[in-house]
């Protein structure tokens, strides 16, 4: 008897035109009827329980809208990183300065810890650093006609 009432109730939900005076407008389902009704259609062997076999087609949208959504995640992380990018290209040495506007050996050596230069770059820096040291020494002699 139950899985006649069952078999009914499952023609009703195939056919609701059936069950209905003709006459009358047509009824719009909820949501809560449709998704009983999705669920009452996969449920192909009426146990009230799906598996991953009758959730197939579910799987495929669940599926694209988390493709969808990674997709415009990626999207907006990368038009955020590339402005980031665009926006540190077009800024000076002032950006420094006016982080610290009396920069310091400790603040310069937070930022140069920041950086954290391997040490074949670090001795680079220093040996051009020192360079043009003695380059401006150069030019301030020859200013005071010291040479």
């Amino acid at each position: 008897m139950e899985c006649i009432i069952r078999i009914l109730k499952r023609i009703k939900s195939l056919f609701p035109c059936l069950c209905k005076n003709n006459t009358t407008e047509p009824h719009q389902k909820s949501n809560k009827e449709y998704y009983q009704e999705i669920f009452d259609g996969l449920d192909t062997n009426g146990t009230q329980t799906l598996t991953s076999d009758q959730l197939g087609k579910i799987w495929k949208l669940v599926q694209q809208k988390r493709v969808t959504e990674l997709e415009n995640d990626l999207a907006n992380y990368i038009n955020k990183i590339n402005d980031e990018i665009k926006n540190t290209n077009s800024q000076t040495a002032d950006v420094l300065a006016t982080k610290h506007p009396n920069l310091n050996l400790r603040d310069f050596t937070k930022i140069m810890k920041d950086l954290d230069l391997d040490h074949d770059k670090l001795h680079n820096l220093w040996v051009n650093t020192k360079r043009d040291e003695m380059i401006s020494i150069k030019k301030e002699m020859e200013t005071y006609n010291v040479m």
